[in-house]
């Protein structure tokens, strides 16, 4: 079977192609015969949409886009009062620590009041030092959990950072 061959002017028409924009695109393409035509294979080869190279420059520029959308959109949540800054998250809880540390430790005394003195002076020390206790294990535990987030918050050269 031998391989047929195609003009420009019947390609142009059947791919629905302007002709001259199809010249251009085969340019570089081998051409056969007296009427130095074009094999089918060739041309659909010739015309395979093929993903444009992406520079290196142009991923920068598409991460840099990506990164100040980001940024616009935390900013817009943090006018809206949608997110908090960290630090100021961090400085709430120490506040509400600090004030569930001193009412805890007033138990003992409120317990003393209420209980008759010789009970009151044992069960005060008891509950006091349960008390400790577990403001200890609190304090831990809390350490543990917002270490890495004050980190975060500080950024790695020690100053304060935006993140929420």
């Amino acid at each position: 079977m031998q391989r047929e061959t195609f003009s420009i002017n019947w390609l142009a028409v059947n791919l629905q192609v302007d002709r001259r924009t199809l010249n251009k695109r085969l340019e570089g393409v081998a051409r056969h015969g007296e009427a130095r035509e074009y094999y089918l294979a060739d041309v659909f080869r010739a015309l395979a949409v093929t993903p444009p190279k992406v520079s290196e420059l142009e991923r920068t520029r598409a991460r840099l886009a990506v990164a100040q959308a980001q940024r616009v959109e935390q900013e817009v949540a943090l006018n809206e009062g949608e997110l908090m800054q960290a630090d100021v998250v961090l400085a709430w809880i120490d506040d509400m620590a600090a004030v569930v540390k001193q009412r805890l430790m007033v138990i003992p005394d409120h317990l003393v009041a209420k209980l008759e003195p010789a009970a009151g002076s044992v069960a005060a020390p008891l509950v006091r030092e349960l008390i400790r206790e577990a403001l200890n294990e609190l304090s831990d535990r809390s350490q543990r959990l917002s270490e890495p987030r004050r980190r975060r918050a500080l950024g790695s050269n020690g100053s304060q950072g935006r993140r929420s």
